[in-house]
């Protein structure tokens, strides 16, 4: 609460901080506040200046309470997506690495992973080698034709999984 003599903003800041990280701290006003009171405090860090008043400033507290807690769950949700997400892409990586197939990805047309057994097969020391290079670039002159067909069609919905390849 504004005004206690005992924690200053800065102070109650550092100690969420420390903490629970992701807990939003809001500043409830000892009185109604001008724009300018506002912009202050969201200076400092807090997530809100509230003031318990009238009804229409209690409506206020509640859809900032309300915006702060879904915030601060999502935030949760997020950090446990990317702990399982971290979980499968090491576990896709090694697969990945571990198979005799060639297997690359592509996005947008140029390489982001391949394996050692697609380096092999495209004469690369390294699947590191082919990152970042166009698909097409990879291809004897004679399939980019049928490749770019191939895409194309199974872009638009029409391709077959299995493509015909001379």
């Amino acid at each position: 609460q504004d005004g206690q003599a005992r924690a200053s903003i800065k102070d109650v800041l550092a100690l969420c901080h420390r903490l629970q990280p992701d807990l939003p701290v809001l500043l409830l006003a000892t009185k109604s506040f001008a724009m300018a009171d506002t912009v202050a405090a969201l200076r400092t860090g807090v997530r809100g200046l509230v003031f318990a008043g009238d009804e229409l400033q209690l409506q206020h507290m509640e859809m900032i309470c309300m915006r702060e807690l879904t915030t601060h769950q999502h935030i949760r949700e997020l950090r446990s997506m990317r702990v399982k997400l971290a979980d499968y892409e090491q576990r896709h990586e090694k697969l990945m690495a571990g198979s005799s197939d060639a297997v690359l990805h592509v996005e947008e047309g140029i390489v982001t992973h391949a394996n050692a057994a697609f380096a092999k097969l495209v004469g690369q020391k390294t699947a590191d080698a082919l990152i970042g290079n166009p698909l097409l670039d990879l291809m004897a002159p004679e399939g980019v034709a049928p490749t770019k067909a191939f895409l194309k069609q199974l872009s638009s919905g029409k391709g077959k999984l299995e493509p015909k390849l001379p």
